[in-house]
């Protein structure tokens, strides 16, 4: 378009200076009218470069609103892929959501079902409660009648011969007397009872944990649990500040399982609670018994670096 108007004006200058020139050819001599002529060709040639200016700035303006409407139109497409991305993050928060939803749903479901399993395992003992008393029951009613009956024949005292089986049926009513260290002869379920005992232990009922631990290892030496049994119990005793037998736990701990993968743990804490209590020929000997025994566990490099801080060699 530019290239157009310029064409144009040439053109008509051009045309101009021409009928001019033919105009004035004949009188050559008046000077003052050349130079007038001169002067408006002048002016015509400024005022044809001042529409080019003017030309150039349109064509320049022209450009600059194309860059803006692509910038747009590119803007306008990043707006749509992150209202997409919104949209795929608002359906994976609702997908999230209803997870959630169906995981507490779950949970409640299966709380539910404890429960009444919890409930029903009471009324169960409740039962049995209940016949064993009915059985007691009928056993006294019926031992009485046994006892009139014997006196009818014998002729003994009823009051004597009552005493006797009274006495006699205390006896059998009472508990038999439980010998010191033994283990009380009741099924208890070593799950339950690992995990009463650690719960203990969590909450900072150190004494409950250790007599529950110690129950356990007893009843049930040589399960996949023993070990960690009798580890918490060498903990308990450390976090109650009892350094003595927290190391003599750790060590029969060891001694006991020394297969077990928290063996050489438990001898490098007895190796510090013994440093602790200015032991340091009996830490010393740990140390080298983890080296030795557990030469590839991570216990192994720290008992070294220890023995090392010590002044002692491998």
């Amino acid at each position: 378009m530019k290239s157009v108007y310029k064409n144009i004006l040439r053109l008509s200058v051009s045309a101009l200076f021409v009928v001019s020139a033919m105009l004035f050819a004949g009188c050559a001599s008046n000077k003052k009218e050349q130079a007038i002529m001169q002067s408006q060709i002048t002016q015509i040639d400024e005022r044809v470069a001042s529409i080019d200016e003017r030309v150039a700035s349109i064509d320049k303006n022209m450009q600059l609103q194309a860059d803006l409407m692509a910038n747009m139109e590119q803007l306008q497409r990043s707006v749509l892929t992150v209202t997409g991305q919104i949209e795929e993050f608002n359906m994976r928060a609702q997908m999230l959501s209803q997870r959630m939803q169906k995981l507490e749903r779950s949970f409640s479901e299966m709380s539910r079902v404890y429960r009444s399993e919890v409930l029903e395992r009471s009324a169960e003992t409740n039962m049995k409660l209940e016949k064993l008393e009915k059985q007691v029951n009928d056993f006294a009613v019926e031992t009485r009648a046994f006892i009139r009956l014997m006196e009818k024949k014998s002729g003994i005292s009823e009051k004597r011969h009552r005493k006797t089986a009274t006495a006699i049926l205390q006896k059998q009513a009472e508990p038999p007397v439980k010998q010191s260290g033994a283990v009380e002869n009741i099924i208890v379920d070593p799950d339950d009872l690992y995990q009463r005992s650690y719960n203990s232990y969590l909450k900072g009922d150190y004494d409950s944990s250790i007599k529950g631990f110690s129950d356990y290892v007893k009843r049930y030496p040589e399960t996949n649990l023993s070990d960690n049994a009798a580890y918490w119990i060498a903990e308990s005793y450390y976090n109650k500040k009892d350094p003595v037998n927290a190391a003599k736990a750790f060590d029969k701990m060891a001694e006991r399982y020394p297969t077990s993968n928290k063996a050489p743990t438990a001898l490098l804490k007895s190796a510090h609670v013994l440093l602790d209590i200015n032991s340091r020929e009996k830490a010393i000997e740990r140390l080298r018994k983890i080296v030795n025994d557990y030469s590839i566990s991570s216990e192994a490099i720290t008992a070294t670096d220890m023995l090392s801080s010590l002044g002692e060699k491998n």
